[in-house]
């Protein structure tokens, strides 16, 4: 596989198949760092809405406080 000559650029561009294969990679790529980051997000949510929750129900004071 061999790169082409756009002569109206006058840059290189590589082959279409290697072109699509490092997009799909960078697409699953960022598609498993955003189900990575959401659910560590939500994990870390849900424990401070506990956290937050169980000291409410000693008065309102005290849960503002965590």
């Amino acid at each position: 596989m061999s790169s082409t000559y756009d002569k109206k650029t006058g840059m290189t561009t590589p082959p279409a198949l290697a072109n699509g294969f490092f997009s799909a990679i960078a697409f699953l790529l960022g598609a498993a760092t955003s189900t990575a980051s959401g659910y560590i997000g939500m994990k870390i949510a849900t424990y401070a809405n506990a956290r937050t929750a169980l000291e409410a129900r000693k008065g309102v004071a005290p849960g503002f406080m965590v």
